[in-house]
């Protein structure tokens, strides 16, 4: 994360700081801040502020919505990574669902100007549609799952065999699959 910032950020803005440094202004530059000009004749990188309210407002609720999904496998599953296949998939499936809602909202916004009651129901609709599909996503999933017997629950929950579709109490390979803290893993 901190090479994405300072690529990101911190080597552009460094470069322009240099070339401030270093050059002068032009006259487009003193046409286009005229209030900067006056204070710095020799010129400045301007970098002019922006509106990240929206976009920390969303990345926070999906901050929470992700914590949330990793508190319940803990809780739930005994870890975050792994479980049965309905769990592992719907829980990819929605991380990356709510990754496309931050970048898709925070480009919405960016390209349009409109009223903060407007962002805050778009956000609202939008997320509730998200979470909604991914429901959905998950509910198939359980469904397909079940019906071809491929690990719709977890080993110890099916009873002594193991879950459904697996071969004399182990997994198809043969081996057994065992819980863990931090999640199944196949002995």
């Amino acid at each position: 994360n901190s090479v994405n910032v300072f690529l990101g950020i911190g080597l552009p803005w460094t470069l322009a700081a240099i070339r401030w440094t270093v050059g002068d202004p032009s006259s487009e530059w003193r046409e286009r801040y005229p209030d900067v000009a006056k204070k710095w004749p020799d010129g400045a990188f301007v970098v002019p502020s922006g509106d990240l309210t929206f976009s920390v407002f969303i990345f926070s609720i999906v901050a929470v919505i992700g914590l949330a999904i990793i508190r319940a496998r803990r809780v739930w599953l005994g870890g975050e990574l792994g479980g049965p296949i309905v769990s592992k998939v719907s829980s990819a499936v929605t991380m990356f669902a709510l990754w496309c809602y931050f970048i898709g909202m925070s480009t919405w916004k960016a390209y349009n100007h409109v009223s903060v009651e407007l962002q805050v129901s778009t956000a609202a609709w939008v997320l509730a549609a998200t979470l909604a599909l991914c429901a959905v996503f998950t509910f198939l999933m359980s469904l397909i799952c079940r019906g071809t017997g491929k690990g719709a629950v977890a080993p110890e929950k099916a009873g002594a065999g193991g879950a459904a579709g697996d071969v004399e109490g182990g997994n198809a390979s043969g081996g057994n699959v065992t819980p863990t803290k931090m999640g199944w893993q196949n002995d």
